[in-house]
Parts: structure tokens; sequence; C-alpha cells
């Protein structure tokens, strides 16, 4: 009795599945000014006389610079602090050290000897010190107090702060999802039948392989009952079966073998070949011995195209130069693994991961070897012909 990794049944599995959930709830106006550098200048006040500033009511003079005016911020870069200054503030108590402190920290500013007074305010934002959104105004007075009846001098203007910010509510559910999962085993089952024409790896139990003409005009190396049942190789001319020309000899069939085109021991495949060094996983290379079958019985063209080339390499590596061990180890072996990984992706996608070199791999040489496969067909047609 022989054992093989086969699927026995199946398993109930779970897997997270992340969904997000998005709600729009509409628009509220923003109640509360940012921080920000409102830039000011007021004439017609009297000339050299001290004056106090008063924002919304209150009183903000040493939140006042007079060394700016409006060319300060017109000619600012678009990233600068005086146009945004966010959250860089925050925590200051009078206008920012950082842009050079305030003119009078404890007392009044004076107007310059034309009467004119010009600057920049910073209009703080925190939890002790902030002013709501609406209209506000900026007011200049030569009192300390915000009394215009009591004033000789004074001077005001408005400022319109307004905002809306968009409101939603966003939610994500991570739920358990079931899925039906094949279990895989090592069972027991019955000793393969030895086959009648060979012990090749592509031989298909007691049927006989042979070559046989499609009824495209290429060559196929099929079993003679996958022929029959195409019908290949019957009623058409120059149809064939049963090849044994040196001229049409089929993956290294003997001159006399009758064209059984059977793959000796020595002319196996490059996974079967890495698996006898030990460097496939069996499991790997049951599926890949799979996908063999399907591609010998559904495109044998691109079979003999790839064992054009890579018979004669496994035959190179095996004479076991310096050279050839060489590119066993730095090349065939890791590539080769690629490839395989990438078969069993395909043949079980659920259970082997796949391989971006080994898909790579399939993607250049299923189509090369295709080509290659075409060629020799052609070429047999051909000299058969003559």
């Amino acid at each position: 009795m022989a054992t093989e990794y086969q699927q026995v049944g199946t398993e109930i599995k779970y897997r997270e599945e992340t969904q997000t959930y998005e709600q729009d709830l509409g628009y509220e106006t923003v109640s509360i000014c940012k921080p920000k550098f409102i830039f000011f200048e007021m004439v017609g006040l009297r000339p050299s006389t001290p004056h106090w500033v008063f924002f919304d009511g209150i009183e903000v003079t040493k939140w006042v610079n007079t060394s700016f005016n409006l060319d300060s911020y017109n000619n600012a870069p678009i990233n600068s602090l005086l146009r945004n200054p966010g959250d860089n503030y925050i925590t200051a108590t009078s206008f920012p050290a950082a842009q050079g402190g305030p003119t009078n920290a404890s007392g009044p500013i004076s107007t310059d000897a034309s009467g004119t007074l010009s600057g920049a305010f910073y209009l703080q934002s925190n939890d002790t010190l902030s002013f709501k959104t609406g209209t506000k105004k900026l007011t200049a007075i030569d009192v300390s107090i915000l009394d215009k009846q009591k004033a000789l001098s004074y001077a005001e203007g408005q400022f319109v702060s307004t905002g809306i910010y968009e409101v939603y509510y966003e939610q994500s559910v991570t739920t358990n999802v079931a899925y039906e999962a094949p279990i895989y085993d090592w069972v027991t089952v019955p000793d393969p039948v030895s086959p009648a024409n060979s012990s090749d790896d592509n031989d298909r139990g007691d049927q006989t392989m042979v070559t046989v003409l499609g009824h495209d005009g290429y060559n196929y190396y099929v079993t003679q009952s996958h022929a029959d049942q195409m019908g290949y190789g019957v009623g058409g001319s120059g149809a064939s079966t049963g090849i044994s020309s040196k001229n049409n000899k089929q993956y290294g069939a003997d001159d006399d073998d009758g064209g059984a085109a059977s793959n000796a021991e020595n002319s196996k495949i490059l996974c079967n070949y890495i698996y006898e060094l030990g460097y496939l996983d069996k499991d790997v290379w049951i599926l890949d011995e799979q996908f063999g079958d399907i591609v010998a019985s559904e495109d044998p063209v691109l079979l003999e195209g790839y064992h054009a080339w890579a018979e004669p390499m496994i035959e190179w590596m095996k004479a076991g130069s310096i050279l050839s061990k060489i590119y066993l180890h730095a090349w065939v072996i890791p590539f080769t693994r690629c490839w395989a990984q990438h078969i069993a992706h395909i043949m079980e996608p659920t259970k082997h991961k796949d391989n971006f070199a080994g898909k790579l791999m399939y993607n250049i040489g299923v189509p090369l070897s295709r080509f290659i496969g075409k060629h020799l067909t052609n070429t047999k047609m051909e000299m058969r012909k003559q």
C-alpha cells in the first residue's frame, strides 16, 4: 500500500472582516474664533498721544505690536505664521515673543506725530481668553476705559469672523465570518499499477502515450484513449500515430520504441529533479505532478517545448561539472522552488500562498515553451511532408 496527501474533508473556520460606516450629520457653525493676527491702521487720532486698544469690549493693549503694518501681512510667505499661526502660540499670555512681543505689556501705546496708530493684534483662543465668532469692534481710545464720552481721541473698525464645519459619524464594525476550509492528510491508497510502456513520470497508467496529428495541423502527445476520443490522427492527410523516425523522435523515445515517446528516468523535468535532490516539499511536488498531468493532456505542445530545453539542461547538470553545480544551486533550485510554489497556489489557492517570482517565471516561461513546441511541431510536419 502507498500513501498520498489528499483532501479528506472540510472544516468551518472564521476570519475577521471589518466594515466602516459613515453617516453625514450636516454642518454646524463654528462658535469660537481661532487664533489669528489682525493687522490694522487707524488715522486721524490725536498725534503722539497714548491710547489703549479694546477688542469686543475687552482691553487687549498687551496683545498689540506696533512694529507691524498691512505690508507685513501682504508680503509674508504663504506658509508664514503671521498668516496662519495655528496653535503655535496657544499658551502665550501677550503678543507672542517669537514675533517680537507686545509694544507695551503693562500700559498704553502712542500714536505717531501724524496721529496714526498701526500694528498687529494677536487674537488669542485658549481656555483663558477666547472670543465668539461674529462681528466684533477693534477700538483705540485715549482713556483706559472704553467710554467714548470721556475720550478726546478714539477710532474703531469692524472684524467679522464666521465659519462652519462638517459633522459626521463614523463607526467600524468587525465581525467573524465563517467559511469552509479543506482538510488535507496523508491517506493509504492501493499501490499504483506498473505502466505497460515505461516507468516514466509522465506515464498514464497502462495507457500508451502516442504522438498524433491534431485537427489544427499540430502534433499532440497524448494517451491513445484521448486521441481516439478527440479523433486525432483519423481520416486526415498525413495523420499519424506511433511516429518512430529519428527526425520525429519525442522526449527521449528510443529509435525503435514505436513512438511511445516516454520520458526515461534520466530525463525527468526540473521539479522532479530537485525533489529527488531533497529541495522540494512533497506536498508541493504532488501538486506540481498533478499540474503536469493537466498540461500533458490539454496542452502537449507546451510540454514538448518545455522538455526541449529542460531535458538537455538536466543532463548537463547531472554531468557534475563545477559550473553546472554552481548553476544548479545558485539558479535552478531557488527559482524552480518559486515556480513550484506558484503552481501549488494555482492548484490549491486556499492552502498555498502565491510566489511573485514564480508567477513571473510562469507568465514568461509558458508562452516561450509553447512557442518552442509549436516550432518543433511545424518542423516535424514539414519533414514528414518531404
